[in-house]
């Protein structure tokens, strides 16, 4: 027996629910018997179901909004391929699937359904949307003109009628969610916050609270909200509301999520804390947009799945809606979820069996969107992750899907208010103070190419650095200006504690762009903690020695300080360092060295011996004595700034370390070392 059409099952549906009884007001009329309880829930459902099917009706409907009606037939075939998903390769149990899909360069990792054969497959856009609104802003930007006008009045009076049930029932939590779901897909946020008034200070109303101020822009708040309600919690209710397990990689083998799963709840609070901590795009900015993203869209999911459909899908466990549950979670809902069609309906249907999914779209977000979570070593080990713990956009130069390009697409992402580019790290150097430790931190912001960086360094943006020693602490130390030249220096004075560093440039007109670098740092220990007769020597620090010449001291070397720790052969570089603890009267002898780090290949190695080629020059050294002990200050133990240049003259390419080593007469020596990237003219 074949399938009745879609449009048949929402026929039938509408005259369902037609048949309900439907309270025409929500008073009581005087000296009226109250109205029970499921007969107002009931009633409340069957309007919203009715309210449901026909805004699908009119969604089915609208030509802009199905795929067999595109007119490029390249995009017309990716989307019904898209919208497969998991018809086109098969599974034979409920995990078995290819990891990955897309066009030769586009890599797009399918959501699969734990529960069912479902999986879904988002993507950045396939094609044109074919409308200007996004739709996971506007829901009704799916639905053509005609039928959207209609569907906002159905939409106002399901309201009045919501508003009425919650007279009579003021205290039932399912009809207050149902009340502001709606509202908030209207846009009206005042009454959405009206309607949470008497609603007190419970977990349900304070992250309905914070979901209300999501929608309306007002991130700060809705991270406040959501923090605050989360307190309200008990430990184990806490860890399901924390649950990160989907916005961990989930491989087809090793999964971190499966060891997430066994981990103690306690851990889990732990681990929650400092994702959501190392998570936060900005530090100079109050509030954590991401963390309020992630709670807002499990208060979404929350809110559409309290029926068993939603406007578009069946939200049920065993028919998918684990698999729309994570796609939200990790994304957000869709910018464009395109309908594939009756037909492909009808195919799709033949290989889930007697689960009926549909209907079946796309899922698709708008470029632009940005990745703020980190790497998992950087979660367990936060304050010696690198700026390469993060990739918060595509590195190189974008694509769209079509053009079968390099596209990034990472594990989760949000549409962030601005644009935050990565700066590429150039050197970090901490010299040891008495109470303190000088942090000095260079970027090149021409070493990657970038929009916002180009604006960054043409309009010398104002930058700040941030030191963070643990979650919600964060204390703003230092500041620096972005040079014409592309060069970005800060400094700050900072304790001698663990701490995760941000540096943040911000564009002095265009507010919205940003450039950042995040990495961890664990400063060395003060000056006060050297003992008598003890001495110490900084890591050297590269300047440009044709500018810089010789600095007598570290504010003399920073204005030179190198943005990178990469230079070609034949360059001249500057050697800065400090050595500490050093009494009066005593000389110095000192040693400078370039070593090579990496072994050269065996047929290298065996021409050299042969002499069929020349041996490269792979170290460079001078030491000497320094019988001048002059000091930058006469209190607590001495510092002793030293620098000389060195020529690079014919190294050959490769890593190196550039070592400094100091000793007294008596002494042991005291070393310490930067890496060098040395490459070809």
């Amino acid at each position: 027996m074949s399938r009745p059409s879609l449009l048949t099952l929402y026929a039938v549906a509408l005259s369902a629910a037609a048949c309900f009884p439907i309270i025409a007001s929500a008073q009581s009329s005087p000296g009226s018997a109250p109205v029970d309880t499921a007969t107002i829930l009931n009633t409340a459902r069957q309007r919203i179901a009715l309210f449901q099917a026909r805004w699908q009706q009119a969604w089915i409907r609208s030509d802009i909004n199905v795929v067999p009606g595109e007119t490029d037939k390249k995009v017309r075939a990716m989307r019904t391929t898209y919208g497969h998903c998991d018809y086109v390769y098969g599974r034979s149990d409920g995990r078995a699937m290819i990891p990955v899909w897309g066009t030769p360069d586009t890599v797009f990792t399918p959501i699969l359904s734990y529960n069912s054969a479902y999986a879904l497959c988002p993507s950045w856009l396939l094609g044109s949307m074919h409308r200007e609104m996004d739709e996971a802003r506007y829901v009704d930007a799916a639905i053509r003109t005609g039928d959207s006008v209609h569907i906002r009045q159905m939409r106002e009076d399901l309201i009045r009628s919501l508003d009425g049930f919650q007279d009579l029932l003021p205290e039932d939590g399912w009809l207050r969610t149902q009340r502001v779901r709606f509202l908030v897909d209207a846009h009206r946020y005042d009454r959405a916050e009206r309607a949470l008034d008497a609603c007190g200070d419970s977990f349900a109303c304070l992250s309905l609270r914070g979901y209300v101020a999501h929608e309306r822009g007002d991130l700060r708040r809705a991270d406040s909200l959501f923090v605050e309600a989360t307190t309200r919690l008990d430990e184990l209710t806490e860890c399901s509301w924390i649950d990160l397990r989907q916005l961990l990689p989930d491989p087809p083998s090793d999964s971190p999520r499966d060891e997430y799963l066994f981990t103690p709840c306690r851990e889990r609070r732990k681990i929650a804390r400092m994702f959501w901590w190392l998570s936060d795009p900005l530090f100079s900015v109050a509030g954590n947009e991401r963390r309020a993203a992630h709670f807002a869209r499990r208060v979404w999911f929350g809110l559409h799945s309290a029926m068993d459909r939603d406007q578009r899908h069946d939200l049920r466990k065993d028919y998918g809606g684990d698999a729309v549950e994570e796609l939200i979670t990790r994304y957000g809902p869709p910018s464009a979820a395109l309908w594939i069609g009756e037909k492909e309906d009808r195919l799709h249907d033949q290989h889930v069996g007697e689960l009926h999914a549909g209907p079946y779209t796309t899922m698709e977000y708008t470029s632009g969107r940005q990745s703020f979570t980190p790497s998992l070593s950087a979660v367990y080990s936060p304050y010696t992750a690198g700026d390469s713990s993060w990739q918060l956009h595509q590195r190189d130069s974008t694509h769209d899907a079509m053009t079968q390009g390099l596209i990034w697409w990472p594990h989760e992402h949000m549409a962030f208010n601005g644009r935050i580019a990565e700066m590429p790290l150039g050197q970090v150097a901490m010299l040891r103070r008495y109470t303190g430790v000088t942090l000095a931190v260079t970027h090149n912001l021409f070493a990657r190419p970038d929009t916002v960086l180009t604006n960054l360094r043409r309009d010398s943006a104002e930058a700040v650095l941030v030191v963070s020693p643990a979650p919600d602490t964060m204390h703003t130390l230092g500041s620096g200006r972005v040079h014409p030249g592309g060069s970005l220096f800060t400094s700050a004075l900072i304790p001698p504690e663990p701490a995760v560093v941000s540096v943040e440039a911000r564009h002095p007109r265009l507010r919205n762009l940003f450039g950042r670098s995040r990495f961890g740092v664990r400063p060395p220990a003060v000056l006060s903690a050297l003992t008598k007769g003890q001495i110490d020597v900084s890591a050297p620090v590269f300047y440009d020695a044709l500018r810089g010449g010789t600095p007598p001291d570290a504010p003399g070397m920073f204005p030179h300080m190198l943005a990178t720790t990469t230079l070609r052969q034949g360059d001249r570089i500057g050697i800065f360092w400090e050595t500490y603890g050093v009494t009066p009267g005593d000389s110095v002898q000192f040693r400078v060295a370039i070593e090579r780090t990496t072994r050269t290949g065996l047929l290298q190695r065996l021409g050299e011996v042969t002499r069929l080629r020349d041996v490269p020059m792979r170290a460079l050294g001078i030491a000497w004595r320094d019988p001048d002990t002059r000091t930058t200050i006469s209190d607590g133990p001495s510092i002793m700034p030293r620098a000389i240049t060195l020529d690079l003259g014919d190294l050959e390419p490769g890593e190196y370390r550039v070592v400094v080593e100091a000793r007294v007469p008596g002494g042991q020596p005291v070393r310490n070392e930067r890496a060098l990237t040395v490459i070809g003219r």
